[in-house]
């Protein structure tokens, strides 16, 4: 076989398999890690910023508190995603990191040292291709008390990604991740917005993370989610049973999910 066959040939990314990627590329590693800051001010560290064609395949994360991070790919003017770093990886409501391991990431806690600085990783699977361009920036906040300890500002990363031809075919899809926060969340018998989206594409994947103020008030229970796709309404919305059912989990959360 010649070369001119493999141009156009793709594989499918093993964590969203609907992605198809070329299979012809160069392998990548960007690197990033900064001194810790001896100033609270609130800053941000660009820890890939890439023109071209490629595919950026793994992420790897310390130093996730106080953070957000901003992806903005073919030079959109919007950023594509727009959060906490915390939040990307599934740890909500701010929580203490806990063993998270699913297709699209992993957290894993180092129980054997767990006040060690830098604890836990933070591991991103999800395929983020670009055509022109590729800018992942992280904001770091100013510490609550204004009190600058330990390694506070420090960043430390690694990103795996493939490096295409210019003429490469690529996917016309591009990720995107969409956050909200309601503190507190609506009552019982209302509803909260996840996300709203337009255009072509799939739902590769939905985080939920519910604290309980009110035991009286069980969300869980005949409060599933509703999905409507390309404009439909009932009696078309795809319709969840019970908060925990969507999950796979059964008779509710308790205090924390």
């Amino acid at each position: 076989m010649t070369s001119d066959y493999f141009k156009n040939q793709t594989m499918q990314d093993p964590a969203v398999p609907m992605i198809q990627l070329p299979i012809k590329f160069k392998s990548r590693r960007t690197n990033t890690a900064t001194v810790p800051k001896t100033t609270p001010e609130a800053h941000h560290v660009d820890i890939f910023d890439v023109e071209g064609c490629g595919c950026v395949r793994h992420i790897w994360f310390l130093f996730a508190e106080g953070r957000r991070i901003e992806i903005t790919v073919d030079g959109s003017e919007t950023p594509q995603v727009d959060m906490p770093l915390k939040s990307f990886f599934g740890i909500m409501h701010d929580w203490t990191p806990y063993f998270v391991d699913n297709a699209a990431f992993t957290v894993l806690p180092n129980y054997e040292t767990p006040q060690m600085p830098g604890n836990p990783g933070y591991n991103l699977w999800l395929p983020i291709p670009f055509n022109q361009s590729c800018r992942i920036r992280l904001y770091v906040d100013q510490p609550p008390d204004g009190r600058v300890t330990g390694l506070h500002g420090s960043v430390c990363t690694m990103i795996d990604w493939h490096e295409y031809k210019d003429d490469a075919l690529l996917t016309p899809f591009r990720f995107h991740a969409e956050h909200h926060r309601y503190k507190p969340a609506p009552p019982r018998n209302s509803a909260f917005q996840m996300a709203e989206v337009d255009g072509t594409g799939f739902m590769a994947g939905i985080v939920l993370g519910s604290k309980q103020r009110n035991y009286t008030d069980m969300i869980y229970h005949t409060g599933g989610m509703s999905i409507l796709i390309d404009g439909e309404n009932d009696p078309h919305v795809i319709r969840g049973t019970n908060m925990e059912d969507d999950f796979g989990f059964s008779w509710g959360f308790h205090v924390k999910n």
